[in-house]
């Protein structure tokens, strides 16, 4: 998020938002964030973003199982830039990196994490 204009949070877990807003106060990045509880089909039913997104950071809990239905919301809103970079964090150890919405895949492992880069097929 360094030089970012603008860094929209969404998440569900009210202690995650409380951690998240104290870290955004103390670091003096309130101004430019925007931090939303929601789940994710009610997030893109009534987004409150209005401007292009360039990149988008996923890290659903490790079991969720759902990881396709966010790529198929992704592929539906018009907040998107053309070329939006799409990292998903996800555990290692599963083989579940293989989704069909991501083009120009760079995955990497770091220890229980794996990192999955990619443009979104459109």
């Amino acid at each position: 998020s360094r030089r970012a204009k603008k860094v929209y949070f969404i998440d569900n877990d009210q202690d995650a938002l409380n951690v998240l807003n104290d870290n955004l106060i103390k670091l003096n990045l309130k101004q430019q964030s925007l931090v939303l509880r929601r789940k994710i089909p009610a997030f893109f039913e009534y987004n409150q973003i209005d401007e292009k997104i360039d990149i988008v950071f996923l890290d659903p809990p490790y079991a969720e199982k759902n990881i396709k239905m966010v790529f198929e919301y992704l592929n539906k809103t018009n907040f998107l830039k053309k070329n939006v970079l799409i990292i998903l964090h996800r555990e290692s150890l599963k083989n579940d990196d293989d989704f069909g919405f991501l083009k120009n895949k760079i995955i990497r492992d770091y220890g229980r994490s794996r990192l999955i880069l990619g443009n979104l097929i459109k």
